[in-house]
């Protein structure tokens, strides 16, 4: 019982909350709980969680909704704060499917569609890597499952984006480094769980 009251104010507060740290350090609660008894702690929130990483995902969570005009002063700031919020998501969501193995894969199907916008060259590179690097994990996690969708067509295109990114500055260097290892990290996972080879060097040049 105090575990269902714990796990209930922490959804409240993924929801609910305005403030991001309290939002993040939820999120991060929930990865260490995923990561330390599996699915046995999953199963019976799963559904809650997983509506809850919809939301997230939408950047609806009342947290993700503050208004600003992009001339503010406080704008990067707020980006800054829903950047961190989209990313321990997909730490969660990570963490979440190495728990639970192929049978995640149906769970993930609709989360992934909802993913695929951070993962256009209109996001941030930061951004792009760390879905990227989600992408990768959970596919890495379900196996051969990732068969079902219709995952390596629709990331393919991005990862070859990310494989070709260059830095346009000095202060892009890391994101550029980083899209270029999660790109070949879930290139290497596609490979080893959709086992076509010929579908996914289809898709370069």
């Amino acid at each position: 019982e105090l575990m269902d009251d714990s796990i209930r104010e922490m959804f409240e507060t993924l929801e609910h909350d305005s403030e991001t740290d309290a939002v993040l350090a939820t999120c991060e609660a929930l990865q260490d709980l995923t990561n330390s008894y599996g699915v046995a702690f999953l199963e019976p929130y799963m559904r809650n969680l997983l509506n809850l990483i919809d939301l997230l995902l939408k950047e609806k969570a009342q947290c993700q909704c503050h208004e600003y005009d992009e001339d503010d002063e406080d704008a990067s700031y707020f980006v800054e704060q829903n950047e961190s919020v989209l990313n321990s998501t997909f730490d969660l969501l990570g963490a979440i499917a190495k728990s639970c193995g192929p049978s995640f894969e149906p769970h993930f199907r609709p989360l992934a569609s909802l993913m695929m916008q951070y993962l256009h060259t209109s996001r941030p590179v930061s951004i792009r890597c760390s879905c990227l690097g989600c992408f990768a994990e959970v596919l890495d996690a379900i196996k051969v499952a990732a068969n079902n969708g219709s995952y390596a067509d629709v990331l393919l295109p991005h990862i070859i984006q990310g494989l070709s990114a260059e830095a346009r500055g000095p202060g892009q260097l890391i994101d550029v480094r980083n899209i270029r290892r999660n790109s070949s990290y879930c290139v290497s996972v596609l490979v080893g769980a959709c086992g076509n080879h010929n579908r996914i060097l289809s898709h370069f040049p």
